[in-house]
C-alpha cells in the first residue's frame, strides 16, 4: 500500500506544537500525536511526502522524526523526487543561469537557498517582482518558457507545470491508496488519483469539491487536531484492509 501526504496545511502548521521544524525565517510545527500516527502508518505502508518545499526544508522534518519510516519524497511541487531527502542536490543549468541573472540585476533581493529546479525570490519591492523576473526569464532561451506565480511575499519560477503526481510516478509509485492534501494548485493531481482521499475543511475550495466528489473524508477540526484525525482515519482504513506491505529499507542518512 502507498500513502501520500502533503505537509503545510495538512500535517504541518504555523501554530506551535511539540516538534519544531526549522525554517528560513521561522519554525513550523508538527504535533507529537501527528508524529505518533506517522510512525504507525509508515510501519504499515510505503509513506511518501509530496511537498512544495525544497529538500533542505523537508530534511528538517525528517531529522525531527527519526522514528518515522519514509519511502520517498516529491519536492518543489513535483519537480524533484528522491528516496533519500539528504541526497546530493542537482541544480539545473537553467536554474543556475536565471538565479545568477536575478542576483546580478537585483542584488538587494533574497534568493531562497535550497531550491534545485525552482527559483524562489523575495523582492525588496514585492509589487513588481513577478514582472521583473518574467522580463529576465524571457531574455534567455533556456528560461523563455518558464512558469511563475506569487505566494504572498515570495515569487516562484519553474521550468514546467507543477505536478506532484508526475513526481510520484518518477519515484515508481503506480498506485496511490491513501492521500491527504489541502491546496488545489499543488495537491489536486495526486489526490484525484488516490483510492481514498482526505482533507481538512480549511482546504481550498477545489480540494473540498474533489474530496466530496470522490466520497473522501473531510475533517472539521483545525490545525494539529485535524491532522491527527486524518491520520487516525488513514490508519484505521489501512488496518481494515488487512494487508501489510514489505517495508522498503530506509537509507542510513535518515538519522543524520
Amino acid at each position: 500500500m502507498n500513502c501520500v501526504l502533503d505537509l503545510d496545511g495538512t500535517i504541518v502548521f504555523a501554530e506551535p506544537a511539540e516538534i519544531a521544524i526549522p525554517g528560513r525565517s521561522r519554525c513550523s510545527y508538527i504535533s507529537a500525536a501527528t508524529a505518533h500516527w506517522l510512525e504507525r502508518i509508515g510501519d504499515l505502508c510505503s509513506l511518501y511526502i509530496a511537498s512544495a518545499r525544497n529538500a533542505d526544508s523537508v530534511a528538517g522534518l525528517v531529522r525531527a522524526l527519526p522514528q518515522v519510516r519514509f519511502a520517498g519524497f516529491v519536492l518543489e511541487g513535483g519537480l524533484v523526487h528522491r528516496v533519500d531527502v539528504f541526497g546530493q542536490p542537482n541544480r539545473s543549468p537553467a536554474q543556475v543561469e536565471l538565479s545568477d541573472a536575478i542576483a546580478s540585476e537585483h542584488p538587494d533581493w533574497e534568493l531562497v537557498k535550497g531550491y534545485e529546479q525552482m527559483i524562489c525570490c523575495i523582492a525588496s519591492s514585492p509589487s513588481d517582482s513577478l514582472e521583473c523576473v518574467r522580463r529576465i526569464a524571457l531574455s534567455r532561451a533556456s528560461t523563455i518558457a518558464w512558469k511563475s506565480h506569487r505566494e504572498r511575499h515570495k515569487t516562484f519560477f519553474y521550468p514546467s507545470p507543477l505536478c506532484k503526481l508526475a513526481g510520484l510516478r518518477q519515484l515508481g509509485v503506480k498506485d496511490i491508496n491513501f492521500a491527504a492534501g489541502d491546496d488545489e494548485i499543488y495537491d489536486a493531481t495526486f489526490m484525484a488519483d488516490a483510492e481514498r482521499c482526505y482533507a481538512p475543511r480549511s482546504a481550498s475550495p477545489g480540494i473540498i469539491q474533489l474530496v466530496q466528489e470522490r466520497r473522501g473524508t473531510l475533517v472539521a477540526s483545525p490545525s494539529h487536531r485535524g491532522a491527527v484525525e486524518i491520520l487516525e482515519q488513514i490508519h484505521r482504513h489501512m488496518s481494515a484492509n488487512g494487508q501489510k506491505k514489505s517495508v522498503l529499507p530506509m537509507p542510513d542518512s535518515r538519522l543524520r
